[in-house]
């Protein structure tokens, strides 16, 4: 699982790079479940966009959360937290982005 943390868009929403080379990854399914979902990257929002088919070493989903203007890292931590409870997932990647904040958002994702 990736979870890739993403800022309030006023028009499309920009997922930068890393963002897009997942969703070449998954096909353009992430950009299209955007799309279908009108997922902005509001504060407290979030979207997982699953794909069935992938090797054993590549990842099946990815969780988008949203920011908002500005990041309450803590919040988002949590949230990014709750998605993956439940989930037999063994390994994750915490896509960082410019100005985060690593210790409010590892207590979120902690809690």
């Amino acid at each position: 699982t990736i979870v890739l943390f993403v800022y309030a868009g006023s028009g499309e929403l920009d997922l930068r790079k890393f963002g897009r080379a997942v969703d070449k990854m998954f096909d353009g399914a992430v950009m299209a479940s955007v799309a279908k979902n009108s997922f902005r990257g509001e504060s407290g929002s979030k979207l997982t966009v699953e794909r069935t088919k992938a090797s054993p070493k590549e990842p099946r989903r990815v969780v988008l959360v949203g920011l908002g203007d500005e990041a309450d890292w803590k919040a988002a931590g949590s949230l990014a937290g709750e998605s993956l409870k439940g989930t037999d997932v063994a390994n994750i990647g915490v896509v960082c982005i410019d100005g985060i904040e690593m210790q409010p958002l590892m207590e979120g994702l902690l809690q």
